[in-house]
Protein backbone atom coordinates (compact mmCIF):
# COMPACT_ATOMS: atom_id res chain seq x y z
CA UNK A 1 0.00 0.00 0.00
CA UNK A 2 1.12 3.52 -0.71
CA UNK A 3 2.67 4.87 2.57
CA UNK A 4 0.91 8.20 2.05
CA UNK A 5 -2.46 6.50 1.61
CA UNK A 6 -1.83 4.40 4.73
CA UNK A 7 -1.11 7.59 6.70
CA UNK A 8 -4.31 9.19 5.42
CA UNK A 9 -6.36 6.18 6.49
CA UNK A 10 -4.81 6.28 9.96
CA UNK A 11 -5.47 9.99 10.18
CA UNK A 12 -9.06 9.49 9.01
CA UNK A 13 -9.61 6.82 11.65
CA UNK A 14 -8.28 8.98 14.49
CA UNK A 15 -10.39 11.97 13.53
CA UNK A 16 -13.36 9.72 12.84
CA UNK A 17 -13.20 8.41 16.40
CA UNK A 18 -13.20 12.00 17.68
CA UNK A 19 -16.23 12.84 15.53
CA UNK A 20 -18.06 9.72 16.78
CA UNK A 21 -17.27 10.46 20.44
CA UNK A 22 -18.41 14.09 20.24
CA UNK A 23 -21.60 13.17 18.39
CA UNK A 24 -22.37 10.43 20.92
CA UNK A 25 -21.84 12.72 23.93
CA UNK A 26 -24.22 15.27 22.43
CA UNK A 27 -26.87 12.54 22.01
CA UNK A 28 -26.52 11.21 25.54
CA UNK A 29 -27.69 14.49 27.08
CA UNK A 30 -31.44 14.18 27.63
CA UNK A 31 -31.61 10.54 26.55
CA UNK A 32 -33.65 9.71 29.66
CA UNK A 33 -36.43 12.20 28.90
CA UNK A 34 -40.01 10.94 29.17
CA UNK A 35 -39.24 7.37 30.27
CA UNK A 36 -41.75 5.37 32.35
CA UNK A 37 -41.35 6.00 36.07
CA UNK A 38 -43.31 5.89 39.30
CA UNK A 39 -45.66 8.58 37.95
CA UNK A 40 -46.50 7.04 34.53
CA UNK A 41 -46.50 3.62 32.91
CA UNK A 42 -45.60 4.69 29.38
CA UNK A 43 -43.03 6.65 27.42
CA UNK A 44 -43.95 10.14 26.31
CA UNK A 45 -42.84 9.27 22.78
CA UNK A 46 -45.86 7.66 21.06
CA UNK A 47 -43.87 5.11 19.01
CA UNK A 48 -41.75 3.70 21.81
CA UNK A 49 -44.44 1.60 23.54
CA UNK A 50 -45.29 -0.08 20.21
CA UNK A 51 -41.64 -0.84 19.40
CA UNK A 52 -40.98 -2.16 22.91
CA UNK A 53 -44.11 -4.32 22.94
CA UNK A 54 -43.40 -6.06 19.65
CA UNK A 55 -39.70 -6.41 20.38
CA UNK A 56 -40.63 -8.63 23.31
CA UNK A 57 -42.41 -11.07 21.00
CA UNK A 58 -39.07 -11.87 19.36
CA UNK A 59 -37.10 -14.70 20.99
CA UNK A 60 -33.57 -14.89 19.53
CA UNK A 61 -32.63 -17.86 21.73
CA UNK A 62 -35.45 -19.84 20.12
CA UNK A 63 -34.67 -18.46 16.63
CA UNK A 64 -38.12 -16.84 16.61
CA UNK A 65 -37.93 -13.62 14.59
CA UNK A 66 -41.52 -13.09 13.47
CA UNK A 67 -43.30 -10.57 15.70
CA UNK A 68 -46.50 -10.55 13.62
CA UNK A 69 -46.02 -6.80 13.20
CA UNK A 70 -44.61 -5.49 9.93
CA UNK A 71 -45.09 -1.74 9.85
CA UNK A 72 -41.30 -1.84 9.96
CA UNK A 73 -38.71 -4.47 9.21
CA UNK A 74 -37.78 -6.77 12.07
CA UNK A 75 -34.09 -5.90 12.50
CA UNK A 76 -34.48 -3.00 14.94
CA UNK A 77 -37.07 -4.92 16.96
CA UNK A 78 -34.56 -7.76 17.29
CA UNK A 79 -31.82 -5.33 18.30
CA UNK A 80 -34.08 -3.78 20.96
CA UNK A 81 -34.95 -7.22 22.34
CA UNK A 82 -31.29 -8.19 22.68
CA UNK A 83 -30.19 -4.81 24.04
CA UNK A 84 -33.12 -4.72 26.49
CA UNK A 85 -32.32 -8.20 27.80
CA UNK A 86 -28.68 -7.22 28.31
CA UNK A 87 -29.69 -4.01 30.05
CA UNK A 88 -32.00 -5.85 32.46
CA UNK A 89 -29.53 -8.70 33.06
CA UNK A 90 -26.51 -6.51 33.77
CA UNK A 91 -28.24 -3.36 34.95
CA UNK A 92 -29.98 -5.22 37.73
CA UNK A 93 -33.53 -5.06 39.03
CA UNK A 94 -34.55 -2.82 41.90
CA UNK A 95 -35.72 -5.38 44.46
CA UNK A 96 -37.55 -2.69 46.41
CA UNK A 97 -40.04 -2.33 43.55
CA UNK A 98 -43.02 -4.54 42.95
CA UNK A 99 -46.18 -4.67 40.89
CA UNK A 100 -46.72 -1.84 38.43
CA UNK A 101 -43.66 0.07 39.68
CA UNK A 102 -41.45 -2.91 38.81
CA UNK A 103 -43.01 -3.23 35.34
CA UNK A 104 -42.45 0.48 34.70
CA UNK A 105 -38.82 0.18 35.76
CA UNK A 106 -38.21 -2.79 33.44
CA UNK A 107 -39.97 -1.00 30.58
CA UNK A 108 -37.81 2.08 31.14
CA UNK A 109 -34.70 -0.09 30.86
CA UNK A 110 -35.92 -1.55 27.55
CA UNK A 111 -36.69 1.92 26.17
CA UNK A 112 -33.33 3.27 27.27
CA UNK A 113 -31.50 0.34 25.67
CA UNK A 114 -33.32 1.04 22.40
CA UNK A 115 -32.46 4.72 22.72
CA UNK A 116 -28.80 3.83 23.15
CA UNK A 117 -28.94 1.92 19.88
CA UNK A 118 -30.30 5.04 18.20
CA UNK A 119 -27.66 7.25 19.83
CA UNK A 120 -24.86 4.94 18.68
CA UNK A 121 -26.30 4.86 15.17
CA UNK A 122 -26.62 8.65 15.15
CA UNK A 123 -22.99 9.08 16.20
CA UNK A 124 -22.01 6.42 13.66
CA UNK A 125 -23.79 8.42 10.96
CA UNK A 126 -21.60 11.44 11.73
CA UNK A 127 -18.52 9.19 11.45
CA UNK A 128 -19.59 7.82 8.06
CA UNK A 129 -20.28 11.36 6.78
CA UNK A 130 -16.75 12.23 7.87
CA UNK A 131 -15.28 9.23 6.01
CA UNK A 132 -17.19 10.00 2.82
CA UNK A 133 -16.08 13.62 2.81
CA UNK A 134 -12.51 12.79 3.84
CA UNK A 135 -12.09 10.70 0.72
CA UNK A 136 -13.47 13.49 -1.50
CA UNK A 137 -12.38 16.76 0.12
CA UNK A 138 -9.93 17.48 2.95
CA UNK A 139 -9.80 17.37 6.74
CA UNK A 140 -11.52 20.74 7.15
CA UNK A 141 -14.31 19.85 4.75
CA UNK A 142 -14.91 16.46 6.33
CA UNK A 143 -14.96 17.90 9.87
CA UNK A 144 -17.33 20.65 8.80
CA UNK A 145 -19.70 18.20 7.09
CA UNK A 146 -19.68 15.71 9.94
CA UNK A 147 -20.26 18.52 12.44
CA UNK A 148 -23.34 19.55 10.45
CA UNK A 149 -24.94 16.15 11.11
CA UNK A 150 -23.42 15.68 14.57
CA UNK A 151 -25.11 18.85 15.83
CA UNK A 152 -28.19 18.96 13.57
CA UNK A 153 -31.07 19.52 16.05
CA UNK A 154 -33.57 17.16 14.37
CA UNK A 155 -31.01 14.38 13.99
CA UNK A 156 -29.85 14.76 17.59
CA UNK A 157 -33.42 14.62 18.90
CA UNK A 158 -34.34 11.53 16.88
CA UNK A 159 -31.12 9.86 18.03
CA UNK A 160 -32.45 10.00 21.59
CA UNK A 161 -35.53 7.85 21.00
CA UNK A 162 -36.26 4.18 20.56
CA UNK A 163 -37.42 4.41 16.95
CA UNK A 164 -36.28 2.87 13.69
CA UNK A 165 -35.39 6.05 11.79
CA UNK A 166 -31.81 6.83 12.82
CA UNK A 167 -30.67 3.21 12.69
CA UNK A 168 -32.16 2.84 9.20
CA UNK A 169 -30.45 6.07 8.10
CA UNK A 170 -27.11 4.82 9.47
CA UNK A 171 -27.28 1.62 7.42
CA UNK A 172 -28.41 3.58 4.36
CA UNK A 173 -25.44 5.93 4.63
CA UNK A 174 -23.06 2.97 4.95
CA UNK A 175 -24.58 1.64 1.75
CA UNK A 176 -23.91 4.98 0.05
CA UNK A 177 -20.35 4.99 1.43
CA UNK A 178 -19.52 1.69 -0.28
CA UNK A 179 -21.37 2.61 -3.47
CA UNK A 180 -19.19 5.71 -3.78
CA UNK A 181 -16.09 3.51 -3.63
CA UNK A 182 -17.03 2.37 -7.13
CA UNK A 183 -16.19 5.93 -8.21
CA UNK A 184 -12.63 6.24 -6.89
CA UNK A 185 -10.85 9.60 -6.96
CA UNK A 186 -7.25 8.35 -6.65
CA UNK A 187 -5.06 6.60 -9.20
CA UNK A 188 -4.29 3.73 -6.83
CA UNK A 189 -7.96 3.11 -6.08
CA UNK A 190 -8.73 3.16 -9.81
CA UNK A 191 -6.03 0.56 -10.44
CA UNK A 192 -7.51 -1.69 -7.75
CA UNK A 193 -11.10 -1.21 -8.91
CA UNK A 194 -11.15 -4.40 -10.97
CA UNK A 195 -10.47 -6.45 -7.82
CA UNK A 196 -12.60 -4.43 -5.39
CA UNK A 197 -15.75 -3.54 -7.38
CA UNK A 198 -17.64 -6.74 -6.56
CA UNK A 199 -16.75 -6.48 -2.86
CA UNK A 200 -17.80 -2.84 -2.55
CA UNK A 201 -21.05 -3.43 -4.46
CA UNK A 202 -21.89 -6.42 -2.26
CA UNK A 203 -21.22 -4.37 0.89
CA UNK A 204 -23.35 -1.53 -0.46
CA UNK A 205 -26.17 -3.98 -1.11
CA UNK A 206 -25.72 -5.62 2.29
CA UNK A 207 -26.23 -2.35 4.13
CA UNK A 208 -29.13 -1.38 1.85
CA UNK A 209 -30.78 -4.65 2.86
CA UNK A 210 -30.09 -4.01 6.55
CA UNK A 211 -31.58 -0.54 6.19
CA UNK A 212 -34.68 -2.01 4.54
CA UNK A 213 -34.83 -4.62 7.30
CA UNK A 214 -35.07 -1.70 9.72
CA UNK A 215 -37.36 0.58 7.70
CA UNK A 216 -38.52 -0.49 4.24
CA UNK A 217 -37.56 2.76 2.49
CA UNK A 218 -33.92 1.81 3.05
CA UNK A 219 -34.03 -0.35 -0.07
CA UNK A 220 -33.91 2.91 -2.06
CA UNK A 221 -30.17 2.92 -1.33
CA UNK A 222 -29.92 0.53 -4.29
CA UNK A 223 -30.68 3.50 -6.55
CA UNK A 224 -27.41 5.08 -5.43
CA UNK A 225 -25.62 1.82 -6.17
CA UNK A 226 -27.24 1.71 -9.60
CA UNK A 227 -25.98 5.21 -10.43
CA UNK A 228 -22.52 4.40 -9.06
CA UNK A 229 -22.31 1.25 -11.21
CA UNK A 230 -23.55 3.16 -14.24
CA UNK A 231 -20.84 5.82 -13.84
CA UNK A 232 -18.12 3.40 -12.71
CA UNK A 233 -15.16 2.46 -14.88
CA UNK A 234 -15.11 -1.08 -13.47
CA UNK A 235 -15.14 -3.77 -16.15
CA UNK A 236 -17.69 -5.86 -14.25
CA UNK A 237 -19.86 -3.01 -13.06
CA UNK A 238 -23.20 -4.63 -13.97
CA UNK A 239 -22.13 -7.91 -12.41
CA UNK A 240 -21.25 -5.83 -9.35
CA UNK A 241 -24.74 -4.32 -9.33
CA UNK A 242 -26.19 -7.83 -9.44
CA UNK A 243 -24.06 -8.75 -6.44
CA UNK A 244 -25.38 -5.69 -4.62
CA UNK A 245 -29.04 -6.49 -5.34
CA UNK A 246 -28.52 -10.09 -4.29
CA UNK A 247 -26.81 -9.08 -1.05
CA UNK A 248 -29.61 -6.61 -0.30
CA UNK A 249 -32.34 -9.22 -0.78
CA UNK A 250 -30.52 -11.78 1.37
CA UNK A 251 -29.88 -9.24 4.15
CA UNK A 252 -33.50 -8.12 4.12
CA UNK A 253 -34.96 -11.63 4.22
CA UNK A 254 -32.55 -12.77 6.95
CA UNK A 255 -33.43 -9.79 9.15
CA UNK A 256 -37.16 -9.81 8.30
CA UNK A 257 -37.96 -13.49 7.65
CA UNK A 258 -41.67 -12.83 8.13
CA UNK A 259 -41.72 -11.27 4.65
CA UNK A 260 -41.61 -14.86 3.38
CA UNK A 261 -42.67 -17.00 6.32
CA UNK A 262 -45.44 -14.88 7.82
CA UNK A 263 -47.15 -13.54 4.71
CA UNK A 264 -50.62 -13.69 6.26
CA UNK A 265 -49.60 -11.28 9.03
CA UNK A 266 -47.79 -9.05 6.51
CA UNK A 267 -50.99 -8.77 4.46
CA UNK A 268 -52.97 -7.50 7.46
CA UNK A 269 -50.36 -5.06 8.73
CA UNK A 270 -51.32 -1.43 8.12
Amino acid sequence: MNPKLSFLNEKAFRWGVVVFAVALIVRLFGIGWGLPNEARNHSLHPDEPVVAMYSQTIEPAKLSFMPGFYNYGTLYLTMVRVAGDISIAYGGVDESLEGEALVNDLLAKIHKAGRMLSALAGAGTAWVVFLILFSRTNLFGSLLGSAAIAFAPAHVIHSRFQTVDVVAAFFLLLSLHYALKLLPDSDEAKENLSSTALKFAALSGLFAGLSAGTKYTGILALLALLVACWKSEAAEKWKAFGYGVGAALIAFLVTTPGALLDSAAVSYTH
